[in-house]
């Protein structure tokens, strides 16, 4: 399977979203790629350090606006990157068939929510999220079969994983 859609979200899409989306945006500019909240700040932009940040990286997000994730989103997308856990849990509640096609963006632990905090803590979710985007642009941009990865507790590979209903549970909430 063909990963050309991708949707990445985080809580309020001002932050850890659009950031990661404009990083993969970036290194795959073939694919579709769409940032969104599961309790998204509705027209909001995103937050000045974000813009600061990826202005440093010579990318414009300063057009961004923030967007509830719907499911014809989660419906069009071949591959949904989340910030946790509890957030893989809470799309799979709204949006059950979701399920098999949502991954943790840094596998096997959570990206920290930098909203509200210092620009110390932007700059440590730029250094999760970053090479967290360069694993997944290898996996998705790669031509050869995709090598076996650890994710969400069990070791899959992509293409297989895609369409697959999600073994795990989580609780908790975090954004």
């Amino acid at each position: 399977m063909t990963i050309s859609r991708v949707l990445i979200l985080c809580r309020g899409n001002l932050c850890r979203s659009p950031m990661a989306a404009a990083l993969l945006g970036q290194r795959l500019p073939g694919a579709v790629v769409r940032s969104a909240g599961l309790a998204a700040a509705v027209g909001e932009p995103a937050v000045s350090e974000v813009i600061a940040l990826l202005a440093s990286s010579g990318i414009d997000v300063s057009a961004h606006r923030a967007v509830q994730v719907t499911r014809s989103m989660c419906d069009e997308a071949d591959l949904i990157l989340v910030m946790s856990g509890a957030q893989r849990h809470a799309l799979h509640d709204v949006f059950a068939h979701t399920r098999g096609k949502v991954f943790l963006l840094s596998d096997g632990r959570d990206v920290a929510d930098p909203y509200g905090r210092s620009n110390a803590h932007f700059n440590a979710c730029f250094d999760v999220i970053s090479p967290a985007i360069e694993q997944w642009a290898r996996r998705i941009g790669s031509e050869s079969p995709m090598q076996p990865f650890v994710s969400d507790r069990w070791i899959e590979c992509l293409p297989n994983a895609i369409g697959r209903a999600a073994a795990t549970s989580e609780t908790g909430a975090q954004r």
